[in-house]
């Protein structure tokens, strides 16, 4: 099976559209067709000529592409961005908080052993790297120069991979994901830390547990409705506050211990902190069905907003332009139709600092094929002046 671009579209707001182009044969599928109407003959005028603009930069990038996952198997935790010919690469740390648990796939041969080398808890990144055989080098497949960021205009378009769910015993294929930019560069503020837990209003004498969000870092842990908190990380919690405000103080990413009582039993819980925007959106509903949001989704100091339909597990990954510039790192998903992703000026200092920490050379050399591509043609929204979003 050969790798395929899907390509998101948007009417009036209203719609998301995902059509996606296979490379192999050019076929084409769209979700919900009833509700399509004049747009399902779109990828008949121009699927072919969007499949054959982009083959350039899908046969480039998504042979490099590589990812992270349990050591003893399971799905991919997070895509990474090489930066280094010598096997460094970053990505999204506060969802790999043991690197010692997680090899890397994607390369020729067996999963490999991951190092962890340094973390910066303020941009959520981690350098790590892998050990390479003489002569081997990962960029020799997804060498990209970088660029600034701020070229990379509100409403251009914008590819990145995405590693699909494997279908049975059969490694994920590698896609890319067309979108663009949706939002002007900014910063996004934290909100605090979160768990994911409600209390009971009825307990005077001990902090118990009223209801647990799915899906939250609290459900994940184990801990259950009716448990009683009695320290958050050797700190005796007398109230529902002193919880809260240990939490809430915490950056999204970190573990914190808590001492819970379940009955006549006291056990000990390493709990990672999530945003409380994530906590809140996992409450009301919003989440369900829609493939999640990452653990962090604020806290950002400057962020690039885009559209791609990509999942919590593409984070980590590169983000590219039509031309093949490497314009990022996608750091979150925030919610159904929004990812965030650092800028390359925002990467390039803290990097700069840990290639000479390191001993290794930021990688800025030419791809060595073209990557030049005009965009897919416009939709019929954009062709009446409707915006894409």
């Amino acid at each position: 099976m050969k790798p395929f671009i899907a390509l998101p579209l948007h009417r009036f707001c209203l719609r998301w559209i995902l059509l996606t182009v296979a490379l192999g044969g050019g076929s084409v599928m769209a979700a919900d067709r009833e509700e399509v109407g004049d747009l399902v003959a779109l990828p008949l005028r121009n699927g072919a000529a969007t499949e054959q603009a982009l083959r350039p930069l899908a046969d480039r990038l998504l042979p490099g592409v590589a990812w992270l996952e349990p050591a003893r198997g399971g799905r991919a935790v997070v895509l990474v961005t090489w930066v280094s010919p010598t096997g460094h690469f970053l990505t999204k740390s506060s969802e790999v908080p043991h690197l010692e648990k997680l090899r890397l796939r994607g390369l020729p041969g067996e999963p490999r052993r991951v190092e962890l080398c340094a973390r910066d808890e303020k941009l959520d990144l981690v350098l790590a790297k892998i050990q390479l055989a003489a002569g081997e080098s990962p960029l020799a497949l997804t060498t990209a120069p970088w660029q600034p960021a701020a070229d990379a205009t509100l409403g251009a378009w914008l590819v990145a991979p995405t590693l699909p769910r494997p279908e049975g015993k059969n490694p994920p294929l590698p896609e890319l994901r067309l979108g663009v930019v949706s939002a002007k560069e900014r910063a996004i503020s934290s909100q605090g830390g979160a768990i994911g837990i409600t209390f009971d209003p009825d307990s005077q004498d001990t902090v118990r547990i009223n209801t647990i969000i799915p899906d939250s870092p609290a459900k994940r842990a184990g801990l259950r409705r009716g448990d009683s908190l009695l320290a958050v990380d050797g700190e005796t919690v007398a109230n529902q506050g002193d919880v809260i405000r240990r939490v809430k103080r915490t950056p999204p990413g970190r573990e914190l211990e808590f001492l819970i009582r379940r009955g006549d039993e006291e056990l000990r819980k390493r709990i990672q902190v999530a945003s409380r925007a994530r906590m809140q959106t996992n409450a009301s509903g919003e989440d369900f069905g829609n493939g999640g949001v990452s653990l962090r989704t604020d806290g950002f100091s400057r962020v690039l907003q885009h559209d791609l339909p990509l999942a919590p597990s593409d984070m980590g990954g590169p983000l590219f332009t039509l031309e093949g510039q490497l314009v990022g790192l996608n750091i979150a998903r925030a919610d159904r139709v929004t990812s965030f992703a650092l800028p390359a000026r925002e990467l390039l200092p803290v990097l700069s600092a840990w290639a000479e920490e390191f001993g290794f050379t930021v990688s800025a050399l030419a791809t060595a094929v073209p990557l030049r591509a005009d965009p897919p043609a416009p939709s019929p929204a954009a062709a009446t002046g409707a915006s894409p979003r």
